[in-house]
C-alpha cells in the first residue's frame, strides 16, 4: 500500500474511531502508538477494567488483523489472557499505528467498544483495513509470519494437528429459520433444512498449534469467528464473530479424535435468523462391524423456551450399538442450559430436555431415526460413524414443538467407543 493511500485509509480510520470512543482515551492511544513510531509488534494485555493496554514487553513476531480484532471484543468485566499479534504489516504504515490506539479505547459506562454499534462499525472496518494491507482475505490461504501462504488441508484426525495450519471438515448438519424481536424468539420455522454430507464443513484455523478460530458453512450459511474455551466445559470452545456466534467441540480434547459437531447461529443483528448444527470429520471407510459397543460422549445444543428465550445446552451422551440388529440405542443425562455463555452464566438442570432414541443404521455408516425429550419435543436425528474401526460417532438434531410454539431444542453429539 503506498503513502498516499495508507494516508487516507488512516485519515478515515480516525473519523470512525473518534464516533465509537471517547475523545480523551482515543487521543493517548495515537498519542502512545505515535511514540512506539510502529516499529515494533507490541505484546498486548487486559486489565481488570477489560481496557486493552500496551505492556513493557516486546516480541519480535507479526501481527495478524484476526487477533488484534480478537482484543476489541474483550468484555469490560472480564480478564482475558495476553496474546501476542504475529503479521506485520509494514513499520511505517499509519493504518497499523491506528491499530495500536485501539488499546487506549473503551467506551462509556464500562462497555466494550465491540458493544456499541459505531463501535462494532469501526472494528469491522480495522480488521478489513488490515487484511487489506497486510495482502490478506483470500479464501482458503493464510499469510503466515515468514511470507508462506498456508493452504487449507483435509482433516483426518486431531491428534495429526500441528503448527500453523488450516484444517477443513467435512459432513453434515440441519438448520431452521426464527424471527427474533426485542430480544426474545416470536416465530420458528417448522420446515427444518437438511445438509447432507459433504454440503456442511468446517475450516479450523491453528496458529503454533492453537486453535484461533472456526468457520462452519452449512450449504451456504456461514458461523463462526475466533475462539474462546467454554468456561463451563473445556472440551468445548465458543466462537464469535460480527454476527454469528456458535459452539463446537475442542479440537484439543481428548474425548474424541476423528469429528468435531456443534450449534451455530447468524443473523445477530437482524430480525431474520438461522439457527445450525453441525458434524463433521473423517467417515469410517468400508464400515462393516459385528456384535455390540457402547459409546459415550457429549452434547451440545440451542434450546429456544417456550417464552421465546435462548438458551445453551450440554448434556452426557451414551450411545448403545447393536451391529446385528443395526440399531443404535440413545440417552442423554445431566441436560444442562445457560441463557448467556457469552458471558459465563452458570448452566443449571434442565431434565425435562433429556433424550431418548432409537437410530438405524445403513449398511454405509450413515444413520437416522427418531429423537424425543421427556417433555415431549421430537424430531429426526442423522448421523455417522468416524475413524477407522467406527470407533466414534456424531450427529444432528433438530425438535420443534407442534403448533405455532417456538420451544425448539437443536443439537449436535458425538462420542467415543469405550467397550469393545
Amino acid at each position: 500500500m503506498n503513502k498516499k493511500t495508507a494516508s487516507r485509509l488512516a485519515v478515515f480510520v480516525k473519523a470512525v474511531l473518534f464516533v465509537s470512543a471517547p475523545p480523551d482515551r482515543l487521543r493517548r492511544g495515537i498519542k502512545m502508538a505515535k511514540k512506539e513510531h510502529c516499529g515494533t509488534d507490541h505484546a498486548l494485555q487486559s486489565t481488570k477494567s477489560g481496557r486493552i493496554t500496551p505492556s513493557a514487553e516486546r516480541t519480535a513476531g507479526p501481527i495478524t488483523a484476526t487477533r488484534l480484532s480478537a482484543s476489541m471484543r474483550i468484555p469490560s468485566s472480564k480478564t482475558a489472557p495476553a496474546f501476542r499479534p504475529n503479521r506485520q504489516c509494514g513499520a511505517s504504515d499509519p493504518v497499523q499505528c491506528l491499530i495500536y490506539s485501539l488499546a487506549e479505547i473503551h467506551s462509556q459506562r464500562g462497555k466494550d467498544i465491540m458493544q456499541t454499534e459505531y463501535g462494532k462499525g469501526a472494528a469491522f472496518l480495522i480488521a478489513s483495513l488490515m487484511l487489506s494491507a497486510c495482502g490478506g482475505g483470500g479464501g482458503g490461504t493464510v499469510a503466515a509470519p515468514t511470507g508462506v501462504v498456508v493452504q487449507t488441508t483435509p482433516f483426518t484426525k486431531w491428534s495429526d494437528v500441528q503448527g500453523t495450519t488450516n484444517i477443513e471438515a467435512k459432513g453434515l448438519g440441519k438448520y431452521a429459520n426464527y424471527t427474533h424481536v426485542n430480544g426474545v424468539v416470536t416465530s420458528f420455522d417448522d420446515i427444518v433444512q437438511d445438509s447432507p454430507n459433504p454440503q456442511t464443513s468446517a475450516v479450523f484455523s491453528f496458529d503454533n498449534g492453537a486453535l484461533t478460530s472456526v468457520s462452519i458453512n452449512s450449504n451456504g450459511r456461514l458461523a463462526g469467528g475466533l475462539t474462546s474455551n467454554l468456561t463451563a466445559d473445556p472440551d468445548f470452545v465458543t466462537a464469535l464473530d460480527l454476527t454469528t456466534r456458535a459452539v463446537v467441540s475442542n479440537p484439543k480434547s481428548t474425548a474424541w479424535n476423528y469429528q468435531s459437531f456443534g450449534v451455530w447461529e447468524n443473523g445477530l443483528t437482524s430480525t431474520n435468523r438461522t439457527v445450525g448444527v453441525m458434524s463433521v470429520g473423517s467417515p469410517t471407510a468400508n464400515f462393516n462391524r459385528t456384535g455390540s459397543a457402547t459409546f459415550y460422549g457429549e452434547v451440545v445444543g440451542s434450546y429456544v423456551d417456550t417464552a421465546g428465550n435462548g438458551n445453551t445446552v450440554l448434556a452426557n451422551l451414551t450411545v448403545t450399538a447393536n451391529f446385528d440388529a443395526k440399531t443404535l440405542g440413545l440417552t442423554t443425562s445431566g441436560t444442562r442450559i445457560s441463557p448467556d455463555v457469552w458471558q459465563n452464566q452458570a448452566f443449571v438442570s434442565k431434565g425435562t430436555l433429556d433424550l431418548t432414541g432409537t437410530l438405524n443404521i445403513a449398511g454405509n455408516g450413515t444413520f437416522s431415526g427418531t429423537l424425543t425429550t421427556t417433555s415431549g419435543l421430537t424430531g429426526g436425528s442423522t448421523g455417522q460413524f468416524y475413524g477407522p474401526g467406527a470407533v466414534e460417532l456424531g450427529g444432528v438434531f433438530v425438535l420443534p414443538a407442534a403448533g405455532t410454539s417456538v420451544e425448539t431444542y437443536s443439537g449436535a453429539y458425538g462420542a467415543t467407543q469405550t467397550t469393545p
